[in-house]
């Protein structure tokens, strides 16, 4: 019992040091108190004293960049409360790696502009604290929406419009929360029997999706492992012919609207849709195989894209319109 009460003792001594650094530091940063934000009162209470310490001392201020500052934001909110294991240079590296653009909206990061496109620090699992491995760079509006959901939640808020609806925080289009999907799929742990088929034909999304699978990923390794699964219920020879009608129905309205446009093409194309229909259906009946090769297909990180959304990238876009281009 000693034991248990001298490491609690340790814990919290170790915590107030932490505490009041942190208060010293926002000095140091030439921060106002008010960007003191721990929750706890007590530990708030030392990082007062840490700060009172520094202007007293009348240590030289050196100021702080919005690096400095969003790692001294995150820092207080998880004194006395998670995990903290970051530093400036680790934030630094992972916004030079999202390349100044959010993945999710993919639309250009802004820098404390109070909007919906400023950078945030968002964790990828809820349930951990903010660690180098449990981090990522996210617009305002992507942190927001997801929230504290989970892998599946994530899945059926992108095939559910009511729920995209219901919810107040929720800015972000069924392609945009599709490609949540995608970024988190190898990064949120989720369980391996998700009914995929199922939510995507409750949606009406079956048909675009199979589509997007077809013309933007066709020799992916996940894709060719979907589709040799599909030989096994449908005749190599009939399953091609679909495939190569698909992209060709594709390509014809690619070349006509100058760009491609996956909801075009299915609306226009009666036997398309039939095509994509059929294949599907087959998934459908036997989802306890497909569910898995489908989210692989559709979520793999060989998919950098989902075509319908308007907001994507001039490069992506060329991207997809190649690998059209290329296919027969």
């Amino acid at each position: 019992m000693a034991e248990v009460v001298n490491e609690e003792c340790k814990k919290a001594t170790e915590e107030g040091k932490t505490a009041f650094n942190f208060g010293y530091e926002v000095y140091y940063s030439g921060l106002a108190k008010s960007y003191i934000n721990i929750k706890n009162d007590v530990l708030a209470e030392q990082a007062y004293q840490g700060y009172e310490m520094g202007r007293l001392s009348k240590v030289k201020v050196v100021g702080s960049d919005i690096i400095k500052r969003k790692w001294l934001t995150i820092k207080g909110r998880c004194i006395g409360f998670r995990d903290f294991d970051l530093t400036e240079s680790s934030i630094l590296k992972i916004l030079r790696e999202s390349k100044g653009r959010c993945p999710v909206t993919h639309q250009k990061l802004t820098f404390g502009e109070t909007v919906g496109t400023d950078w945030s620090i968002d964790r990828i699992d809820n349930s951990q604290g903010y660690l180098i491995e449990n981090i990522i760079v996210l617009s305002a509006s992507a942190n927001s929406a997801k929230d504290d959901l989970d892998y599946e939640g994530v899945i059926r808020t992108a095939t559910n419009e009511r729920l995209r609806k219901l919810d107040p925080k929720s800015k972000l289009s069924q392609p945009q929360w599709h490609e949540m999907a995608r970024v988190f799929y190898h990064r949120m742990e989720h369980r391996s029997n998700i009914p995929f088929c199922e939510m995507i034909f409750r949606a009406n999304q079956y048909v675009e999706i199979v589509n997007f699978i077809i013309i933007a990923s066709l020799n992916c390794k996940k894709t060719k492992l979907l589709f040799a699964e599909l030989e096994k219920h449908i005749p190599k020879n009939k399953l091609q012919k679909k495939i190569k009608a698909t992209l060709s129905r594709n390509k014809r309205v690619m070349f006509k609207m100058g760009r491609i446009n996956s909801r075009k093409s299915i609306s226009e194309s009666k036997n398309l849709r039939d095509n994509l229909k059929d294949m599907f259906h087959v998934m459908l009946e036997n989802s306890e195989v497909f569910d898995k090769l489908m989210m692989d297909a559709f979520y793999s990180n060989e998919n950098k894209i989902y075509i319908n959304d308007s907001t994507l990238p001039r490069k992506a876009k060329l991207k997809a319109e190649k690998s059209v281009r290329q296919k027969k």
